[in-house]
């Protein structure tokens, strides 16, 4: 059994399953070692659909959001749903790839937060309840820009490389350590901070179950 340490403040991002069989045996071997667990929308499942079942298995469920093929109708949607099941968590992700894929709707994650704000307070502070977050390299002066960005209009959490961590964390954000396995190799919950790890690169559920089976 993993212990308490070793699953504590840990967020695991895997895409969403094909199938209900598929999603129960990633949440087989999930149990116990996160804290919450993000879906991100894909080929599979609804994400929304999995909710009873994350949380039965003791996790605390979480959203993956893109905009590919997502208009402002489709976001509002998704955020009542959101609220609706009590999703604490948002983490705002580049898309699957698909090279055939038309992106719609707003790119602009900035103003999407903007915008998430003004509905909050419009409504009463429906959404103030959910954290948005998305992941950073903080390599690059663009992508500090965005983060700076991100970080004014309602940003609660960010995923950075470990060395970033201090970086992160000084602006006042929850910072967590972004941790991306490829292939079989994993260094994962040794770092300085909670973490995120991070599946959506690995290729099917199989791959991403033998990573979560191997996790303390």
């Amino acid at each position: 059994m993993p212990t308490a340490s070793a699953a504590s403040g840990r967020i695991i991002l895997i895409d969403a399953p094909s199938s209900f069989p598929a999603a129960d045996t990633l949440l087989a071997a999930a149990a116990g070692k996160c804290t919450t667990l993000m879906v991100r929308w894909g080929d599979g499942l609804d994400p929304f659909l999995l909710v009873p079942r994350i949380r039965t298995a003791g996790i605390e469920p979480g959203l993956a959001l893109h905009f590919r093929d997502m208009n402002r109708t489709a976001l509002a949607g998704v955020l009542l749903s959101a609220s609706a099941c009590g999703i604490r968590r948002i983490l705002l992700v580049d898309p699957p790839p698909n090279p055939d894929a038309v992106p719609v709707g707003p790119s602009d994650a900035p103003a999407f937060l903007a915008w998430v704000a003004e509905a909050s307070r419009l409504s009463g502070g429906r959404f103030a309840g959910i954290a948005f977050g998305a992941c950073f390299l903080l390599d690059h002066p663009l992508d500090q820009r965005l983060f700076e960005k991100l970080r004014l209009v309602g940003l609660r959490f960010a995923a950075v490389p470990i060395e970033k961590i201090g970086q992160a964390a000084a602006t006042g954000v929850e910072a967590l350590a972004w941790i991306r396995p490829l292939g079989q190799e994993l260094h994962s919950g040794s770092g300085p901070a909670p973490e995120l790890l991070d599946l959506t690169a690995l290729s099917g559920t199989s791959a991403q179950g033998r990573i979560l089976s191997a996790l303390p």
